[in-house]
């Protein structure tokens, strides 16, 4: 078996292939044809090369309108789009509307719970820029207002009503 292998792999590789196949059709043929070629070749790249030019100076020129149109924009909206939506969309803010105290609390409870790098000084700003962009509504105002003065009413009756209560088992 080996020595049959070994015969067959001797035996030169031949093809019925018509070598007139492998002429290149329209081959240049002559120095003149060649310098044209060259020529054309060059003022193809050329064109290249300035439609490139063009189009870079283009993407720069759209880069710095859309920087200016940023810095354009007031500080506080730059600096809530780019805290914010570090974490999350900016529909999660834009759609709601609550009272300052309430923004206050919303960006505190972000940076106390879920870590949200927002300075100190920053956190006011933001609260300030949401309240006056999505202020809270009539009811809004009730109930964010209201709500935590009736439990602060609520948890001072309980404390005098616990204090009159231990002052009587006495």
């Amino acid at each position: 078996m080996l020595a049959i292998w070994m015969m067959l792999c001797a035996l030169p590789a031949r093809a019925d292939v018509d070598e007139s196949t492998y002429e290149a059709v329209g081959a240049v043929r002559g120095e003149r044809e060649r310098q044209r070629f060259r020529v054309q070749f060059m003022r193809e790249l050329e064109a290249e090369r300035r439609r490139a030019e063009i189009e870079a100076a283009e993407v720069a020129r759209i880069r710095a309108e859309a920087q200016t149109r940023e810095a354009a924009r007031p500080y506080p909206e730059r600096l809530t789009e780019q805290r914010c939506t570090l974490c999350h969309p900016a529909e999660n803010y834009t759609s709601k509307h609550h009272t300052w105290l309430y923004w206050r609390l919303v960006v505190a409870r972000m940076v106390w719970l879920n870590e949200a790098p927002i300075a100190e000084g920053s956190q006011a700003v933001i609260a300030a820029h949401l309240a006056e962009v999505y202020p809270a509504r009539g009811e809004e105002i009730v109930i964010e207002y209201g709500l935590p003065a009736i439990a602060l009413a609520m948890l001072s009756g309980a404390a005098w009503a616990g204090r009159r209560f231990w002052k009587g088992r006495k």
